[in-house]
């Protein structure tokens, strides 16, 4: 029978040998020693959402695993990225013409040492990781 294993930080689930036990393995988003998981949540982890893919028009707060989708055709739009934490990621896209810009503000740390993100070019978009105490672009 197989056995799982799973970061109780991230969520990250593996399949492992019945002959080993979860402790003997370690999360490779954040170095966390795993803990026994389900098959259930095995399988909910293998089969999520890479994003959960937004459009929005106004001010939003973005939640780790996001890919905000961002029409600032009607004026400038803030993003604000979660507190941070290890690993999590989120994707912004700019998808209109507009001249308007598209500012993205982590709420904690900074984007690359800067205290801000702006977008301003039609499908222009970035990939913000975290470290758990700053945000990233990749």
């Amino acid at each position: 029978m197989t056995k799982y294993a799973k970061c109780s930080e991230c969520g990250y689930v593996i399949a492992i040998p019945d002959d080993k036990n979860s402790s003997d393995y370690v999360c490779p988003n954040d170095g966390n020693t795993l803990t026994d998981a389900t098959k259930a949540e095995y399988d909910a982890y293998m089969t999520r959402a890479q994003y959960n893919v937004v459009t929005k028009t106004g001010d939003y707060i973005a939640s780790g695993g996001d890919c905000v989708l961002v029409d600032a055709s009607s004026g400038n739009v803030t993003i604000t990225l979660p507190e941070p934490s290890k690993a999590t990621q989120v994707n912004i896209k700019k998808i209109d013409p507009s001249t308007n810009v598209v500012i993205v503000i982590p709420n904690g740390g900074t984007i690359d040492d800067e205290l801000l993100k702006e977008i301003s070019t039609q499908y222009e978009s970035y990939l913000f990781i975290s470290d758990g105490t700053n945000w990233y672009i990749v």
